[in-house]
């Protein structure tokens, strides 16, 4: 599959429940904390909450997306931490083997498993608290 395929935007994103992520958090990153959905275009993503207050994205990806595009995000993410820690982005947490993503294969296909940092606010998707600048027409 080409890394760019459009088959990533017609394939149904995953369909993990909170109670699997939450399981996926623990056994492979070595983080308990509460799952709860967050919105994505076409992977699934999840907040995790510590009850000590730190949170978490627990990212599985659609499993058409070519795991290139995820290293490559990742790396990005990586690059980012180590050349300008100052800057406010997710930085990647390691899995308990000490790799930056995991597949997780399950009867549907597989799927890429990322743990990122959380950083507080509101996502653009949520369009209640959307302040996103509206696209410009023309």
């Amino acid at each position: 599959m080409h890394p760019l395929s459009v088959e990533v935007l017609t394939t149904a994103p995953p369909a993990f429940t909170a109670s699997e992520a939450e399981r996926i958090a623990d056994e492979h990153f070595g983080v308990t904390a509460t799952a709860r959905s967050m919105p994505s275009e076409r992977d699934q993503n999840f907040h995790l909450s510590r009850q000590e207050g730190t949170g978490f994205v627990l990212k599985l990806s659609n499993r058409a997306e070519a795991p290139i595009v995820t290293d490559f995000q990742t790396q990005a993410l990586l690059h980012i931490a180590e050349q300008a820690p100052e800057l406010a982005v997710p930085r990647v947490c390691r899995t308990l083997s000490g790799a930056t993503e995991l597949t997780l294969d399950v009867e549907a296909g597989h799927h890429t498993v990322r743990l990122l940092t959380y950083l507080d606010g509101v996502p653009c998707a949520d369009p209640e608290h959307n302040t996103c600048p509206a696209p410009e027409t023309g």
